[in-house]
């Protein structure tokens, strides 16, 4: 939640709340990682990493507000977040 809350602070107009937005974003992807960190040895399969990426990119990308490097910065920080915590 707060990598996405800090991406889109800086990222968008201040006056609008997009609490819920990201807090939806986190819920969804961290659901997603936990699915896939049930995958034996998931780090070491490039072609589930290039999938866990496209999902993390696809469910940002549902959001007209991001941009592509919004998305490509979130997209890193849960990657980051997701090899220390499931590695």
């Amino acid at each position: 939640y707060n990598i996405c809350i800090n991406i889109m602070e800086k990222k968008l107009d201040e006056d609008v709340n997009h609490h819920e937005d990201a807090k939806k974003i986190a819920l969804e992807i961290v659901s997603y990682l936990n699915e896939v960190s049930q995958i034996v040895d998931f780090f070491n399969k490039p072609d589930e990493i290039k999938r866990l990426k496209r999902k993390i990119s696809d469910l940002t990308l549902e959001f007209d507000f991001l941009d592509a490097k919004a998305t490509t910065t979130i997209t890193e920080s849960f990657m980051d977040l997701a090899r220390h915590r499931y590695n």
